[in-house]
C-alpha cells in the first residue's frame, strides 16, 4: 500500500469544527475511488494537529491537518481526488494550504 501524505493549514480565523465535518461528510465522499489506468484510492485520514507541548508548536496548531490518501496505483501523488467542482469551491473556501509531503510506502502494520 502506498500513500499520498499532505500537510493542510487553515487561517486563524477559520472554523475547524466546520472544516472537519466538510472534510468528513463532503470532502471524503466526493473522492474518486473508482479504479483508473493509474490507481485508485482505497482509503483516507485526515489527522489534526493536537499537541501543543511538541518542538516547533504555534497557537495555530489546531489549524493544522494532515491528510492521508492510500493508493494503490501508479507511483506519485495528485493535485486533487475530487472532481466535483462545488465540493472543491467549498474546500478553497476555506482558504487552506495544501502542501504535498510526499510519497510514502507502507510495509507493514501492527495492531496491539
Amino acid at each position: 500500500m502506498n500513500k499520498c501524505v499532505y500537510q493542510i493549514r487553515l487561517p486563524q480565523d477559520q472554523d475547524v469544527e466546520a472544516f472537519v465535518k466538510f472534510m468528513r461528510e463532503e470532502y471524503f465522499p466526493a473522492v474518486d475511488r473508482g479504479p483508473t489506468r493509474v490507481g485508485a484510492v482505497t482509503g483516507l485520514v485526515l489527522l489534526q494537529r493536537l499537541d501543543e507541548h511538541s518542538e516547533g508548536s504555534g497557537a495555530d496548531d489546531a489549524h493544522e491537518f494532515f491528510l492521508q490518501v492510500d493508493w494503490s496505483g501508479l507511483p506519485g501523488c495528485r493535485d486533487s481526488y475530487v472532481s466535483d467542482e462545488e465540493v472543491l469551491r467549498k474546500f478553497e473556501s476555506f482558504g487552506a494550504r495544501v502542501k504535498s509531503l510526499g510519497y510514502y510506502a507502507e510495509y507493514g502494520e501492527v495492531e496491539v
